[in-house]
């Protein structure tokens, strides 16, 4: 039932506590902070956000992609929530790096109910930083960053040399090139799946 929502996070399970590194390089590329500056035109707005968002996960192991289509909705500082549309679904909520995962049917939030690993911990930070208002250094915090060609595209990695790259290579973040504000997210682990998240319709500040 939850299976979509935990193909964004439960498969970081296995990862095992990992030395902190620098964040990004001190000098930072004029590409970094020109898009770190788009990034920050939107995300600077925002108290509360909702988005329509389609969830695509892929792997070796499905004979076909896994689709699920929902509504994302953030409210500053930090808590991140993904509400699946289908009555099967799962509403997933992050507040901070804490994670739950409820059965939409359930309604009632639980506690956490995911492995508080170090690799889950590095992508729910990641996540709720993408939306958060803030200069971009929390996003950037424990990160290996580069700039993928083509697109106002942002590239996060893992610190070298940390076990958490046995889980994940990279998490892909777009931007939209006028407005900044996030519309695709894909998660690459280390054993190949992907799980991409394309967001659309973005609502700041309602009510």
């Amino acid at each position: 039932m939850t299976m979509r929502r935990r193909a964004l996070l439960t498969g970081l399970a296995a990862a095992t506590l990992a030395p902190q590194a620098l964040a990004a390089p001190p000098q930072r590329s004029r590409k970094l902070e020109n898009r770190l500056e788009l990034w920050r035109a939107f995300a600077h707005k925002t108290r509360t956000l909702r988005a329509h968002y389609t969830c695509t996960r892929t792997s070796s192991l499905l004979r076909s992609p896994l689709v699920v289509t929902g509504v994302l909705a953030f409210t500053a500082p930090q808590t991140l929530v993904l509400r699946d549309d289908i009555e099967t679904g799962a509403i997933t909520r992050v507040e901070g790096d804490a994670v739950s995962v409820t059965p939409v049917a359930e309604e009632t939030p639980r506690g956490p109910t995911l492995p508080e690993t170090p690799a889950a911990r590095w992508l729910a930070a990641r996540l709720v930083h993408l939306f958060a208002p803030g200069d971009g250094e929390a996003l950037l915090a424990g990160c290996v960053v580069d700039i993928p060609r083509g697109g106002m595209q942002l590239a996060l990695h893992p610190p070298r040399g940390s076990s958490l790259r046995r889980v994940i290579r990279r998490l892909l973040v777009q931007l939209d090139p006028i407005t900044g504000a996030v519309h695709r997210v894909e998660l690459e682990e280390a054993r190949g799946d992907r799980v991409v998240l394309e967001l659309g319709d973005h609502r700041q500040n309602l009510g």
